[in-house]
């Protein structure tokens, strides 16, 4: 668990992790970098990234070593202001090698305030390179792509999933 809280978003986020198993993360959310609204909600652009960063870390526990994954599809739907902290519940509820998708729900203590659904791409690592050999961030031999972080390959190899083969 302390590998997603470790990353820049998990970070900005104040995003902490009270389950990981695979295909399943329950998170809290617990700061944003803007002041929260009037109302006291946190901003919908931020919730919708932090729907984003949550749902990738459900998809990082099912990727096999030399697989990434990318958001294709992001739907956010407010039921009702999103305050700090809410509670987050991820769960991957489609996993293949052509569409990961998952559903996300955030709670506070007036109930469900947002749902959300995103749908991502697994990609092997060796063709999701940019031409100049850079991720996203610009570092040699990186992907701008999240990836199965060290030390959940057991939760990963034991999904049940297709696991692709000749990387």
């Amino acid at each position: 668990m302390e590998w997603a809280e470790r990353l820049p978003p998990s970070q900005m986020f104040g995003i902490r992790c009270k389950k990981v198993a695979r295909g399943l993360v329950c998170l809290e959310f617990t700061k944003t970098p803007l002041e929260l609204n009037e109302n006291g909600s946190a901003h919908g652009g931020i919730v919708a990234a932090v729907c984003d960063q949550a749902m990738a870390l459900a998809v990082c526990t099912q990727l096999a070593v030399g697989w990434r994954a990318v958001t294709t599809e992001l739907n956010v739907s407010y039921l009702r202001p999103t305050t700090v902290p809410s509670d987050i519940t991820v769960k991957v509820s489609r996993f293949d090698l052509k569409m990961i998708t998952t559903e996300v729900t955030f709670a506070n203590s007036s109930g469900t305030s947002a749902v959300g659904r995103a749908v991502f791409k697994p990609i092997p690592e060796s063709r999701y390179l940019n031409p100049d050999k850079t991720g996203g961030n610009g570092r040699v031999g990186s992907v701008g792509a999240l990836h199965m972080p060290p030390g959940i390959d057991s939760i990963a190899s034991s999904s049940g999933y297709p696991v692709p083969e000749g990387r």
